[in-house]
């Protein structure tokens, strides 16, 4: 804080008294005032600003440090985001990226001028603008400038001695004197050239007059780098027609699970009559992006083979399937351009109570298993949108950055937006959007119900692309794998809750005694054996994973694996799926499928010792040679069980398991 006091010190020593302004109302100039620029800013120049937010919905672990913040900064209402300047009595410019036309803010739909007496006005129509050319004229409500800069007629010169006016240093508007440099040709096209100048400007000075010593505008203050600032001459501002708005931006396309692919510059262009609420123009242009945005991304989707399962290169996906027990993504690898399941090296983070957080970051989202606490019934975590939201931040931290503290944020609150999406396999997503105050952002949550808790996807993003990522999201929802293991208790709470299960759960039946028997109902399989079998009991897994693979024709999210492992030995069996390979498959899924349906080992239903237990498998009765799609049966006990036995057991499956 030294160094900058001192150098807002030197800065105002080196300003310079000279030069003119016209008063407000003396259209012809002819009433020139000689003012010191101190004198002449203070009357032309204001800070534009945005109300500060400061949500109670959101606690932290501890109190936020105020402290630590200067007293000018914590106490200020607003927050300072750029730099206009009066050209007229009911005129203004500032720069176009101040407003952010394309980005409708959720959290910040009001802007405002502020004078140097600290009063505030809000800006209410828009003139012309031209964002390529990052600027843009406006009016405000309840203000009439007394004086205001006037524009240069003739050219500037290199060399020639300038003031650089804005909110530099973060402490009010300021003059801070330089040197043009000579010019900057606009680099998309060649169509203008910037002023070249020093020192760089700062982030608060946007937007701001560059004046000569003549006390004339010679441009609007736009870009910097770490050496220069860069201005439009005032020339390109009055060559803009008054009543109109332009937007001409490109922009690249991407999506998260075609891993290392964008596609090429694509131009959003839109015309617009003025004048126009500033809120209308940001809605339209807002709306207007969005058309586009959806219909570059499906170009771009297209062009770049499809997404899983029908685009280019899902085959071998298809035929393969996730072993995990939690989530996974189905994503395209940049190299060969094949569709692939996952395999996410997850962190963890603990719940207590045998609860936890597996998760991992992909692309900026965080893809997440979170498997209840025992103290949390499911009816508990499925209550609400904050309640699994409360329970996954308890688990992963997510902090706010304040005064060079991380600050862990205990809880959102309850979201803005709460509503359930239904993806192209019939399962069913909640999606909750929480608004992140303090910096203009939102958290999106996508999560869906499972027995052993939730898995999703979150992520936080500025507020004015939300529905941008709610579109990503939808896609996104498609390229899950949703495991489906838990022990038997777990199932039975997540069955109970009607709203949670959907699809062939929601009208499976579950029921069982520790020590007794199983029966297992749905609309595609009958599971019926007792203890003697496997025993049966609230800690014993069960896990009835789906797949999405080619049945009939049309891609289904089918029933891919059955497993049933009790709890305290490695006594288990598995059905499988197996499906017949199309013939531009590599050989090796032919070789597994004519030994699957061959009955070669191990499916021959002969008994073999691995990893210290006996095995046994064989193809399921019910599905013949011919078919395209046929379940498999594995049996495997601990330790050295007799051939008599284990043939006797896999028997009793063919029967125990039923298709239907």
């Amino acid at each position: 804080m030294k160094r900058l006091s001192s150098l807002v010190l030197i800065v105002l020593s080196l300003i310079i008294t000279i030069g003119c302004v016209t008063p407000g109302g003396d259209t012809q100039g002819s009433n020139l005032v000689k003012r010191d620029i101190t004198a002449v800013i203070q009357k032309t120049c204001f800070e534009v600003v945005v109300p500060r937010l400061e949500a109670e919905h959101i606690v932290y672990d501890r109190e936020l440090p105020w402290e630590k913040i200067p007293y000018i900064v914590r106490t200020d209402d607003y927050n300072s985001i750029g730099t206009a300047f009066a050209i007229g009595e009911d005129r203004f410019i500032t720069a176009a990226h101040v407003f952010s036309l394309t980005d409708d803010s959720l959290l910040y739909e009001d802007y405002f001028i502020r004078d140097s007496n600290g009063e505030v006005f809000p800006v209410t129509n828009l003139i012309r603008f031209h964002d390529s050319k990052d600027f843009v004229e406006f009016t405000v409500e309840g203000f009439r400038a007394d004086s205001y800069l006037e524009f240069r007629d003739g050219p500037y010169v290199k060399n020639e001695t300038v003031f650089q006016v804005g909110n530099i240093y973060g402490q009010g508007i300021v003059a801070v004197p330089g040197t043009i440099l000579g010019d900057m040709v606009e680099p998309k096209n060649g169509e203008w050239k910037y002023i070249k100048s020093s020192p760089p400007n700062d982030k608060g000075s946007s937007g701001g007059p560059l004046i000569g010593a003549d006390m004339k505008v010679i441009g609007v203050i736009d870009l910097k780098d770490d050496n220069f600032s860069y201005s439009l001459p005032v020339s390109e501002i009055t060559a803009v027609t008054e009543g109109k708005g332009y937007m001409d931006r490109d922009y690249a396309y991407s999506f998260s699970l075609l891993m290392g692919e964008k596609s090429g510059l694509i131009p959003y262009v839109r015309e617009i009559d003025l004048p126009m609420d500033l809120r209308e123009v940001k809605s339209r242009m807002k709306n207007g992006y969005m058309e586009s945005y959806e219909a570059n991304m499906e170009a771009f989707l297209e062009e770049s083979g499809g997404l899983f399962p029908e685009g280019s290169g899902s085959d071998e996906a298809l035929h393969g399937a996730s072993t995990s027990g939690g989530i996974q993504v189905i994503y395209r690898n940049k190299d060969d351009r094949k569709w692939y399941f996952s395999s996410l090296d997850k962190n963890s983070g603990n719940l207590g109570d045998e609860g936890q957080v597996q998760y991992v970051s992909i692309a900026g989202s965080v893809y997440f298993d979170l498997m209840k606490p025992k103290r949390m019934s499911h009816d508990e975590l499925y209550d609400s949108p904050k309640s699994v939201m409360d329970t996954l931040i308890s688990g992963v931290s997510f902090s706010r950055k304040f005064a060079g503290d991380d600050i862990r944020i205990k809880t959102l609150g309850e979201p803005f937006l709460n509503k359930t999406i239904t993806d192209r396999y019939e399962r069913h997503w909640h999606v909750g959007v929480w608004t992140i105050d303090y910096a203009d952002e939102v958290g999106i949550m996508m999560w869906t119900a499972v027995p052993s808790g939730v898995i999703g996807v979150m992520t936080f993003v500025d507020s004015s692309s939300l529905d941008m990522w709610l579109y990503d999201f939808g896609k996104i929802a498609d390229l899950i794998y949703v495991p489906y293991s838990a022990t038997l208790q777990e199932w039975a709470g997540y069955l109970a809750n009607e709203e949670s299960s959907f699809g062939q759960y929601a009208d499976m039946d579950l029921s069982y005694e520790n020590e007794g028997r199983l029966n297992v109902e749905t609309d595609e399989i009958s599971i019926s054996f007792g203890s003697d079998f496997l025993t049966v009991g609230d800690t014993m897994m069960m896990t009835l994973t789906r797949d999405v693979f080619e049945q009939e024709g049309e891609f289904v999210w089918g029933l891919r694996k059955i497993n049933f492992s009790e709890s305290k030995r490695d006594n288990y069996f598995v059905s499988y799926r197996f499906l017949k390979p199309s013939e531009d498959l590599p050989e090796s899924y032919h070789q597994k499928w004519e030994d699957f349906r061959n009955r070669r080992h191990p499916y021959n239903s002969s008994t073999y010792m691995l990893d210290g237990h006996t095995d046994i498998g064989t193809v399921h009765p019910q599905f013949s040679e011919d078919e395209e799609s046929v379940f498999s049966l594995y049996l495997a006990y601990e330790g050295d069980q007799s051939k008599e036995s284990m043939e006797q057991r896999l028997e009793f499956l063919k029967t125990a398991l039923s298709f239907k």
